[in-house]
């Protein structure tokens, strides 16, 4: 076990121990609780390969972490690994100012340099949404999403009183770039199918469209609507 969670066969070889600079090979797969794949993250070298993307997140649930190391013998600073996280329905929440990501399914493929992931399924601001992941050439990582929102949720996380004329269900996408701890969060939506009851031109029916912005960073507690 490793930090609470079961592993699985784990296999370890040396291919040739004679060449100029043998490598031991080391793969693996673990199965158990979302938080603890988290810990793990945290605490081993992965945090640091991955740009400390996972630092500070909480999550429930279960999930599969595989991971396979290249570790040179003569130059253990070069080890390369690559290595996955399967979510089995896991909810995970990367700050407490932002919303959780809830029944999560899909999986998150990293190596010593980048985290990417397509096409993972979640729940997210009461409704459901697409999530895709990829590093970039400056080391952030960026975070893409689409998907429906309810607006009691954009109520609750965003806390603006002016949000309680708002009603129903709105389309959106979403951009989140997170860099050494720091995150900016951009929501967008063309307001369809959400009713304004505020007087004109500022209120409008659920068929019309209203675009509608919203940017949110940990930075400088900055916040526009």
């Amino acid at each position: 076990r490793i930090l609470g969670a079961r592993m699985g066969a784990v296999v370890a070889a040396i291919p040739d121990l004679f060449q100029s600079n043998p490598q031991l090979r080391v793969e693996g797969q673990v199965d158990g609780p979302t938080q603890e794949f988290l810990r793990y993250l945290e605490l081993s070298p992965v945090s640091g390969w991955i740009g400390r993307f996972t630092e500070g997140a909480r999550g429930t649930g279960e999930g599969r972490l595989s991971l396979r190391l290249g570790i040179p013998l003569a130059k253990t600073e070069a080890t390369t690994v690559a290595g996955g996280m399967q979510f089995l329905g896991s909810q995970i929440q990367l700050d407490p100012d932002m919303p959780a990501f809830s029944q999560i399914n899909g999986r998150l493929d990293f190596t010593e340099r980048t985290v990417s992931a397509r096409a993972i399924q979640t729940q997210l601001l009461g409704g459901g949404a697409t999530v895709g992941v990829q590093t970039r050439s400056d080391g952030a990582i960026q975070v893409s999403a689409q998907g429906n929102a309810a607006t009691r949720e954009l109520r609750r996380l965003l806390d603006m009183p002016q949000l309680a004329r708002l009603s129903g269900t709105l389309p959106w996408r979403g951009n989140l770039l997170v860099r050494r701890g720091a995150y900016e969060l951009t929501l967008d939506s063309d307001l369809r199918g959400v009713a304004i009851d505020l007087p004109a031109p500022l209120g409008k029916a659920a068929s019309e469209v209203m675009p509608l912005r919203i940017e949110r960073t940990n930075v400088s507690d900055a916040e526009t609507l």
